[in-house]
């Protein structure tokens, strides 16, 4: 009869794979978590406003929800994206714009020192996060 129970927890594992409640509840836990001002959002990057801060002051903040598990390959291909951005349009609109490339080149010439990994990915992400809210 194990084999049975086996076979029935199977069958029941990949039924709830397709069930929509399932769905609905992973959907609903991303848009709570990772939109505008969600739980994680609010951990990795602070409340909005948060990017007029100085740089310096948002880190000593403790917004390391972005860093915290770092997949080194999700911020090399972000920040190949923003070099290539710049150089399709140039240098942007302002300053801040500068500031993310100069960042994404920071993050490209990464050592192995975790400390500044942690540093340049902190600017990275903070970069990244104050470029959208400015025009």
């Amino acid at each position: 009869m194990p084999e049975l129970r086996l076979i029935w927890w199977l069958a029941a594992s990949i039924g709830s794979l397709f069930s929509g409640q399932n769905y609905n509840v992973f959907a609903g836990n991303v848009t709570d978590n990772c939109q505008a001002n969600g739980s994680f959002y609010l951990q990795a990057c602070g409340p909005m406003g948060a990017e007029q801060q100085p740089f310096g002051q948002w880190r000593r903040a403790g917004y390391t929800a972005g860093t915290a598990q770092m997949d080194s390959r999700i911020f090399d291909a972000f920040s190949a994206e923003v070099v290539d951005l710049s150089k399709r349009i140039g240098s942007g609109r302002d300053a801040n714009f500068a500031m993310l490339v100069k960042a994404a080149h920071n993050w490209d010439s990464v050592s192995d020192t975790s400390d500044v990994v942690d540093r340049k990915a902190q600017a990275l992400v903070y970069h990244m996060y104050e470029n959208p809210h400015r025009t």
